[in-house]
């Protein structure tokens, strides 16, 4: 087998290919930069039949509060067997961070053809976890199925046949990667330590048909006033060395700039970044345009504006604040010279000189008292104090940065702009864990139970009583509350993503009453089904056993990916019904079924989930 090494960062997660020409090939890609060139390290041998990689990472909803791994390689394999290696460098990876976003990687070369399949190496070695119990962070111990400790675990992926990944100049091409943490891993809350049993299950999807909000980090290399656009070198997390390839961020009238704390909008903030000095530091938020290839930004920030720039940076929820005394868990601590580290708790002080900017408004500038519990922010200051058990950053002389927030729960009630929750999580995190004490005004301060949603002009006209909600917004300046909360979007949970999870201990033999391209409809008296047996909206949970029956039918609407996980060799499907033919091949085979995930939408009167993905645990 011949191997190529690229000069690329593909994470595991998320790959987001962009294939272009490089030298020598018929053209470029509609967003490569023709100053971009390629990454000067070795560039798997290509001078004419190659393209270039665009990499990005994310991860499925989840349960852990922290998931670090190494992630020491990824290849990919062509039909003729040659392989692709595609990381130039391990990195330690949270990969907990990335349920709502995707992080741009890198741009890389590799040569043309059709790859059937990719081999991912994951090392556990220095691995950390933690999860949530009784509204605390603790840390969790990762094993296998067997119950020993995780090491260095190798997984092997074979694209659906239909849908391989082609790779060819001036061809764009896109594939996601995900390492669904939900679906991989088995929490046991009541052992003591707390054990997370993992049995890694990573999907790989051609043309993906959903994706997130983006970011893109990277130096500032040149600006194009005249297209409305600028490139970057890209540099993902919190790498300030390397070369990762070149990038283009294209802006629109509305982009909201923040350089050097100093807010402009549109053109304006496009040209003050044009005189800016190559080299500045940068980072976009914004979508990617699939079928255009083509990244705009929402929001970008430059110079000293952008985290560990000049500045110790602390990013993390506001759980408590006393005084001028924030408490932020969840923390991670960017030093200035490019360090990170994640901790749990977090103090951070502030002042009447500290800034207060809100993501996405630039109009907007108050003071530290808008601050609130429930919050998430970005702090700019100084580390005061530093000890494994105390951590504080000053940031009287500082600034700091609202970050959109998502709220999960039920609805209580619905009136005009005004919607009334009992509220799950606040930020990913259980209500439990927030001190509530302060943030409203004499006898009203805000109550999960009943938290209070300033919903404006949104479209509420779907919601009722009881409805799973997900709302994204800012919370209420310390203080004035109610209402608690205002939303910039909201959702009805019931009606969009619900995860199905269902296991069997021992593994069963007959877990399906039937398998067919229709749906695999569930055995509920099945006496092997174990602990996990739930339909999860935003954090709701349904019990699969109080109800009459469960089925599994793929989505008539958008394309599905459909997995089983033998061993450490990952089968994917984009046909259902080719699926559920290898799924009874196997069960017929003499395998069993150890667990069955379904992301999708569940209905409660069909007692249904039609879902775009499936993925099946064979022991």
């Amino acid at each position: 087998m011949t191997a190529y090494k690229t000069q690329g960062w593909l994470f595991g997660l998320l790959l987001t290919l962009t294939l272009a020409g490089c030298a020598g090939s018929s053209g470029n890609a509609p967003d490569t930069p023709p100053d971009s060139g390629t990454p000067p390290a070795d560039t798997a041998g290509c001078t004419i039949d190659c393209g270039t990689v665009f990499v990005g990472l994310t991860d499925a909803d989840g349960d852990f509060l922290q998931y670090l791994v190494t992630v020491d390689s990824l290849s990919l394999t062509r039909q003729d067997g040659v392989e692709v290696e595609t990381l130039p460098q391990s990195a330690v990876v949270d990969f907990s961070q990335y349920t709502e976003l995707t992080e741009f990687l890198t741009a890389a070369t590799v040569p043309s053809g059709v790859y059937v399949a990719a081999e991912i190496r994951l090392d556990y070695a220095a691995s950390k976890v933690s999860v949530e119990l009784n509204g605390e962070s603790v840390e969790a111990q990762l094993v296998d199925t067997d119950g020993l400790p995780l090491g260095v675990e190798t997984f092997e992926l074979q694209l659906a046949n239909d849908r391989p990944l082609v790779v060819a100049p001036g061809l764009p091409s896109i594939m996601i990667v995900d390492f669904d943490l939900a679906a991989s891993h088995e929490v046991d809350l009541s052992s003591i330590p707390v054990t997370a049993t993992a049995a890694p299950f990573l999907v790989a999807d051609i043309d993906p048909v959903d994706t997130k909000e983006m970011r893109l980090r990277g130096p500032l290399v040149s600006v194009n006033l005249d297209e409305s656009n600028y490139v970057v070198a890209v540099r993902p997390f919190w790498h300030w060395q390397g070369d990762f390839g070149r990038a283009r961020v294209h802006t629109t009238d509305d982009t909201a700039f923040e350089i050097d704390d100093i807010s402009y909008t549109g053109a304006e903030g496009l040209r003050i970044l044009a005189d800016k000095p190559t080299g500045t530091a940068t980072v976009a938020f914004g979508v990617l345009n699939v079928a255009e290839r083509r990244f705009t930004a929402r929001e970008v920030y430059a110079g000293s504006s952008v985290p560990g720039h000049d500045a110790d940076v602390v990013k993390g929820v506001i759980t408590a604040r006393v005084d001028d005394v924030l408490v932020v868990r969840g923390a991670t601590v960017i030093h200035e010279q490019g360090t990170v580290v994640f901790r749990g708790d977090v103090e951070v002080i502030v002042g009447p000189e500290t800034i207060v900017r809100k993501a996405g408004h630039p109009d907007f500038d108050g003071g530290s008292a808008v601050l609130s519990v429930g919050q998430r922010i970005f702090a700019f200051g100084r580390i005061a104090n530093d000890t494994p058990e105390d951590l504080l950053l000053d940031a009287t002389d500082g600034k700091i940065r609202m970050l959109r927030t998502l709220v999960t729960g039920t609805a209580n009630d619905v009136s005009d702009q005004l919607l009334n929750l009992d509220a799950q999580e606040i930020a990913g995190r259980n209500v439990r864990i927030y001190n509530f004490a302060g943030t409203g005004m004499p006898g009203q301060d805000a109550s999960p139970d009943e938290y209070e949603i300033d919903t404006g002009v949104l479209d509420t006209s779907g919601l009722n009583a009881g409805s799973a909600v997900k709302v994204s917004g800012f919370v209420t300046e310390f203080g004035l509350a109610p209402p608690d909360f205002v939303a910039t979007t909201i959702a009805d949970f019931s009606n969009t993503r619900s995860q199905l999870f269902i296991g069997w201990n021992p593994a069963a033999a007959t877990p399906f009453l039937t398998i067919g391209p229709e749906g695999l409809v569930i055995d509920l008296e099945n006496p092997d089904i174990g602990a996990r047996h739930h339909v999860v909206r935003g954090g709701i949970l349904t019990n699969l056993l109080t109800r009459p029956g469960a089925s599994i039918l793929p989505r008539d609407d958008r394309p599905g990916l459909y997995g089983i996980k033998d061993g450490r060799v990952i089968r994917l499907h984009t046909d259902f019904d080719l699926f559920t033919r290898d799924l009874a091949d196997q069960l017929g085979a003499g395998k069993a079924v150890r667990s069955a995930y379904a992301s999708g939408l569940w209905s409660d009167t069909n007692q249904e989930i039609q879902a775009s993905r499936v993925l099946i645990r064979l022991n």
